[in-house]
């Protein structure tokens, strides 16, 4: 019996190298990270270690609309991710900081 591996996003996205996908390559890619996010989504919860198999467009999904799911470290990757469009991302999913009032003098 013959088990096969299914490659992460960041794997497929690393194979296509250079940027001339083979046909297909870019409809695979997009499928594997639809499940990778669906999967976290359906976990109820992503941690950290959740968003390193995730290419960026992965973890940009994560950010805008699994925000809620994300623990706190999860949350802090995003926030410093290598990819400035996640963390960007990150900073607008995230609740306003509450501003506090200055004393009236």
């Amino acid at each position: 019996m013959k088990i096969y591996h299914c490659p992460t996003p960041r794997q497929l996205e690393a194979m296509m190298r250079p940027r001339c996908p083979q046909p297909g390559q870019i409809e695979r890619l997009y499928r594997q990270r639809a499940i990778h996010v669906a999967k976290l989504q359906a976990k109820g919860s992503v941690d950290a270690p959740d968003l390193a198999d995730l290419d960026r467009l992965g973890r940009f999904d994560v950010a805008v609309r699994l925000w809620a799911l994300c623990t706190e470290k999860a949350k802090q990757a995003l926030r410093n991710d290598q990819h400035h469009q996640v963390r960007a991302a990150a900073v607008l999913a995230a609740p306003p900081v509450a501003r506090t009032q200055r004393p009236v003098v």
